[in-house]
């Protein structure tokens, strides 16, 4: 039974830190665009004229994820959509590394270096960590729905 509480917190505790993140990173991105703009534009003059408004769609995106591993439905499904979204992030910031003069990219609204290489870097393990995060909320919603099935099937 203890082994049970605990794995069960472990899921609990993967699920706020994923959606919370979400949420924070969201927020960030909407009170402050211009924070991701110079990271958007680096992926040309289409997407610089845009960047603006392509930043606020990424916060409301990462909101509503955030919102959904935060509830109580589908968790599966918003933990697969977390795990997909910071995929693509952590790609992009690999991406951003290659260039010779990488521009911040305003994640989570906070520096995490003193250059854009660093806070690149720590952007990269820190998507990696949540991540894992997202597949733990993924693993919990598939152990959630096989002891629901088992229920009913009783």
């Amino acid at each position: 039974m203890r082994a049970a509480a605990q794995h069960r917190m472990v899921h609990v505790a993967a699920g706020v830190l994923l959606g919370g993140v979400l949420l924070w990173a969201g927020v960030a991105k909407a009170m402050h665009p211009d924070d991701l703009t110079p990271a958007i534009s680096a992926l040309g003059p289409v997407f610089a004229e845009r960047a603006v408004g392509l930043a606020c769609v990424l916060a409301a995106i990462e909101i509503l994820i955030g919102l959904g591993v935060l509830g109580l439905k589908q968790r599966a499904i918003w933990g697969t959509g977390a795990a997909l979204l910071l995929g693509a992030y952590t790609l992009y910031l690999g991406w951003l590394l290659t260039l010779p003069d990488a521009p911040r990219c305003g994640c989570l609204g906070i520096r995490l270096g003193r250059t854009p290489v660093q806070e690149h870097w720590a952007g990269i393990l820190r998507n990696l960590g949540l991540i894992a995060c997202a597949a733990i909320v993924i693993g919990s919603a598939a152990d959630a729905e096989r002891v629901g099935a088992r229920a009913v099937a009783a």
